[in-house]
């Protein structure tokens, strides 16, 4: 079974630094998939804004007020590296189902027999 690709994938490895280095000890990547979207609202005025900055600078920019959330997991490579692969998303929120969408599943349940 291939493993479903996210937004945004990363890899951290160990890097092989002396004790009290000022080096990271973990070092890595970050590869953003061109589907990521956001779920960062932004006004027409906030989009001008941005946009502006982005032909001034000539550069990608990252929104402010972007916040994501990461989740890392222990793996081996195939040379026996031990490595943190994870992703990055955005932010878990729970849907709320509409109160008439209750009652609706409610009812379904109702009328099963067990």
């Amino acid at each position: 079974m291939a493993k479903k690709k996210k937004a945004i994938s990363a890899v951290l490895f160990r890097n092989a630094v002396p004790e009290g280095s000022p080096m990271p000890s973990l070092k890595g990547t970050i590869e953003v998939d061109r589907s990521f979207v956001t779920d960062l609202e932004m006004s027409k005025d906030d989009l001008a804004v941005y946009v502006a900055q982005v032909q001034k600078e000539g550069k990608f920019i990252l929104p402010e007020g972007l916040e994501l959330e990461i989740a890392y997991w222990n793996n081996t490579s195939k040379k026996g590296n031990s490595y943190l692969s994870g992703s990055v998303q955005n932010p878990y929120k729970k849907t709320e189902l509409p109160a008439e969408e209750v009652k609706e599943k409610l009812a379904v349940l109702d009328d099963t027999p067990f």
